[in-house]
């Protein structure tokens, strides 16, 4: 007889206490069930278990579906049913549901029973856990991971072998948990059963724990230990180790720290799989160019432009993406050096969605850092905020939560929120702590018109050349810098930091540092007396900027040529560059550029208009709206315009969103502004 026909099925009636024994097991099975394990989990014989599943099948309290399942018809009833039952008793059922289910092969739900029931001394339902654990790991699982791992290493206790200690260590390290995770990666390290795979593996992890919770001469020694281990027998594993070591160097000490790695890592990986030789040059190329490698810059982007970013999200593991080096993010980095900063945006973005779901918060803390310090040059002040405070609340790890900490400095920053600076320390932290706590304070103190933003900004240039960055649009500082000397009376620390943002600068793809680099010029021609010559020099700082998306470097060069303008004794021709600076920092909420835009202002007779709509259509937004009332499908938009198809689609959705239309039909309808320079930045 088959379960549909038990459950229907007549027989004798069931006894109250086999009725009641069936409706509990069916409660604790969960929506739908089995309906032939109900009397397993019972521990009902298979007569009496069928009586009474039929008897709640024509009272109503169960119902039947497709292929032999059942569910409860009052989820209420079926929650009280399982909290009268004695806590023993529970376990006692949810052994039992676990074992029946996992011998139908359905690991994941018979590991949840395991979790319930009582499986210390159980080696069949711990192994069940440490099996649907690994499986939750391999899929990116996090949070699954870490419960099911951790029950099971809690039951086997000193037994604990040395696999299940390492994918506890990984679940660990990926949720953020990096001193327990040193401690289970050293469990494993002393366990006598542990194989030379597994060594190297265990040392990999512990290094980088010892990493993350500031420990770095500890880390330093485990990675060198698993290179040298890997490097005669585990290619793969060695080019991990070494790429470990690099991205673990480069958040204690910058790019010149990782680099050697990087290039070890590239080497060793020459004559292995393509895979392995790719992942080498993706973190090389991305490290490279951090220190100032043009042809490494245009290399990572190269090979960023044939990612579709949504679908190489979805098709790497979240154990994967937990990792700085998984190849979407030195593509968004290097993207926004060469100011394709929509596509990095897109690739942070994929990223985050799949870590989030997955419950991964120490590498969602990472990505929402990236984003936040992304945003914050697109003008997107507000959000970048909300990131960072996201950021530091998830940030696990000693390393990993001053640095949140010192991105929200940065912000409220550019927010015009004055803080005092504090001490920040120099020891046993990030080296971008001291560098964006320096860089906070010499905005704060330039918008203020304060002569000691030079020393701050001093402080930043020695920074970036102890780490080793010498890509200008890593750390975009050159044009505050060279003002901020000039206001301090320091002309030749002015012309220093010129000559080295045009050494820098020379063969960049980039748009910025040809900006920055006739910004500085003008303001040194400006300070030199020159006012024809600076404001020659401010047009061709805004011309070289074009559309990108920088509102805030764009109101910054405006408000300069506004107020060379007015001194020259031009006060009319400064109003428009200078009512343009005021907007555009109203709307991105950079309350520091405001004061100086609307005392400007003042000062040329001009008045204060209302600030424009923050949800204002964007310059790259526009150009995409007109093409697409052009009638240009996205494929043709995108190879028009150099973009990606997902960024086409993204800014039409934008777009739609503000002007309040339903698709391109409308849109032609209301119409578009006639000129990209009245439509207010993001």
């Amino acid at each position: 007889m088959s379960s549909p026909e038990r459950a229907r099925g007549g027989g004798a009636a069931p006894t109250p206490a086999d009725e009641r024994l069936a409706a509990i097991a069916a409660a604790l099975l969960a929506a739908p069930f089995p309906v032939d394990a109900v009397g397993v989990v019972a521990g009902l014989p298979e007569r009496r278990a069928d009586a009474a599943v039929a008897s709640l099948v024509r009272d109503g309290t169960l119902l039947t579906e497709d292929h032999g399942r059942a569910r409860f018809a009052d989820a209420a009833a079926a929650a009280r049913l399982r909290a009268d039952v004695a806590p023993t008793a529970r376990r006692r059922m949810h052994a039992r549901a676990a074992r029946e289910l996992a011998r139908r092969g359905r690991v994941a739900e018979a590991a949840e029973h395991a979790l319930e029931g009582d499986v210390a001394g159980d080696g069949e339902l711990v192994e069940l856990l440490e099996r649907s654990g690994a499986d939750a790991l391999r899929r990116g699982a996090i949070d699954r991971a870490l419960r099911v791992l951790g029950a099971a290493v809690l039951a086997r206790g000193d037994e604990a072998r040395p696999e299940l200690l390492r994918g506890w260590a990984t679940a660990l390290l990926a949720a953020g948990r990096a001193a327990e995770a040193g401690d289970a990666a050293r469990a494993a390290l002393l366990h006598p059963a542990l194989d030379l795979p597994g060594r190297i593996d265990a040392l990999g992890l512990l290094g980088r724990a010892e990493y993350l919770t500031g420990a770095g001469d500890l880390g330093a020694t485990a990675l060198d230990r698993a290179v040298e281990l890997a490097a005669d027998h585990d290619r793969v594993a060695a080019v991990g180790a070494l790429l470990d070591h690099a991205t673990t160097g480069w958040a204690v000490a910058g790019p010149a720290r990782a680099l050697p790695y990087n290039e070890r890592a590239v080497a060793m990986a020459q004559d292995g799989p393509e895979a392995l030789r790719s992942r080498a040059r993706v973190s090389r190329d991305q490290v490279a160019a951090e220190c100032g490698d043009h042809a490494a810059l245009r290399a990572a982007v190269a090979r960023g432009v044939r990612l579709e970013p949504e679908p190489v999200a979805s098709s790497r593991t979240t154990t994967e993406l937990v990792s700085p080096v998984a190849d979407l993010y030195p593509y968004a980095h290097a993207a926004q050096f060469a100011d394709l900063l929509d596509e990095s945006l897109a690739a942070l973005d994929a990223a985050l969605e799949r870590l989030v779901e997955a419950g991964a918060d120490d590498a969602v803390s990472m990505v929402e850092l990236f984003r936040a310090n992304h945003l914050i040059r697109r003008g997107r002040l507000a959000e970048a905020l909300r990131g960072a405070d996201r950021a530091r609340q998830l940030a696990g790890t000693p390393l990993a939560v001053p640095v949140a900490r010192s991105l929200r400095d940065l912000v409220l920053a550019r927010r015009g929120a004055r803080q005092e600076p504090v001490a920040v320390p120099t020891e046993g932290v990030a080296w971008i702590v001291p560098l964006w706590h320096a860089w906070a304070e010499g905005i704060a103190r330039l918008e203020e018109r304060d002569p000691r933003a030079a020393d701050a900004f001093a402080r930043m240039e020695r920074r970036l050349a102890d780490a080793g960055v010498r890509e200008p649009n890593h750390t975009p500082w050159f044009a505050q810098g060279v003002e901020a000397q000039l206001l301090a009376g320091r002309r030749d620390d002015a012309g220093r930091v010129t000559a080295l943002l045009a050494e820098l600068a020379d063969g960049h793809p980039g748009v910025w540092p040809a900006f920055a680099l006739a910004l500085c010029r003008a303001r040194l021609a400006e300070h030199d007396g020159d006012l024809d010559g600076a404001i020659a020099g401010f047009h061709e700082a805004l011309a070289r900027l074009g559309s990108v998306d920088l509102p805030l470097e764009r109101a910054v060069a405006q408000l300069a040529l506004g107020a060379a303008l007015r001194r020259s004794g031009r006060p009319v021709d400064a109003r428009a560059p200078l009512s343009a600076a005021l907007a555009t920092s109203e709307a991105a909420g950079a309350g520091g550029l405001v004061r100086l835009a609307a005392g400007e202002l003042r000062l040329a007779g001009g008045r204060r208009r209302p600030a424009r709509d923050r949800d204002a259509i964007s310059p790259a937004e526009l150009r995409v709206a007109r093409a697409a009332v052009a009638g240009l499908t996205n494929a043709e938009i995108a190879r028009t315009l150099h973009l990606s198809p997902n960024t086409v689609a993204t800014h039409l959705k934008h777009v739609y969103a503000k002007l309040g239309v339903r698709g391109r039909t409308q849109l032609a309808a209301v119409g578009l502004p006639a000129d990209a320079d009245a439509v207010a930045s993001d």
